[in-house]
């Protein structure tokens, strides 16, 4: 910074007017700017490595989002060419590349905008994103998290209010034992959390739990009413 710099210039002068021997001063400045320095590199790199997965998750997303519109779009210009209308095809191929333009500028930008929230002394993130349960646990742990854990009514409430109700996977399952229902640390889950007919294991093997507006409910990994996950640093 411009503060550094005259410090360091300043340090210098003294230096020379003393026989050119480093001052306590240049050495003190110097240790401190040394130590920043590492220690924000440090830093980036540790973010940038925890970022990894969600980074991967995202650039699926938008992948998924951009196929789907793709087809569509496909179906419309065969539609628009069945029905003799060569305007319509061209609007809609022209429209299918720019979404696949898009969705590479969307993978490269706004990595910045993922925050985590603190709340009594621990982290959370919450992430949309169309993952099956056993993949969002895997991503939280490669941040060295963890699957949120929702052990109150207040700490549910958060939750809900962190992902505006919207169904996201928790850590919790009840795949060792059916009906057993427990959290990562093997806690049982307080019943009262559990929304209304839940858990309903409909259809059988609904063994992984989501919080939604609703509070705690059940659902298989390929049958999620869920969009997201939370995960949970301690």
């Amino acid at each position: 910074t411009g503060v550094s710099v005259v410090l360091l210039s300043l340090a210098g002068w003294v230096a020379a007017g003393a026989g050119a021997r480093p001052s306590p001063y240049h050495v003190v400045v110097k240790n401190i700017a040394d130590d920043f320095r590492s220690k924000a590199k440090k830093a980036q790199e540790r973010y940038e490595k925890q970022m990894q997965p969600i980074a991967r998750i995202r650039a699926r997303a938008i992948d998924l989002a951009a196929q789907s519109a793709r087809a569509r779009l496909d179906r419309a210009a065969k539609e628009a060419k069945a029905a003799g209308s060569d305007v319509g095809e061209s609007l809609a191929k022209a429209e299918a590349e720019d979404i696949a333009r898009s969705a590479a500028a969307a993978k490269i930008a706004g990595g910045s905008a993922i925050w985590r929230v603190t709340y009594k002394g621990r982290t959370y993130l919450a992430v949309l994103a169309p993952l099956t349960w056993s993949e969002a646990k895997k991503a939280c742990e490669q941040m060295g998290g963890h699957l949120a854990y929702v052990e109150t009514k207040e700490k549910m409430q958060f939750l809900q209010k962190l992902t505006n109700g919207t169904g996201c996977w928790v850590g919790c399952t009840d795949q060792v034992k059916e009906g057993d229902w427990r959290w990562g640390n093997g806690t049982r889950v307080d019943r009262k959390l559990w929304g209304q007919n839940e858990p309903d294991n409909a259809w059988g093997g609904q063994d992984y739990a989501f919080v939604n507006a609703r509070g705690l409910g059940d659902a298989g990994e390929k049958n999620s009413p869920g969009s997201g996950f939370i995960c949970e640093w301690d």
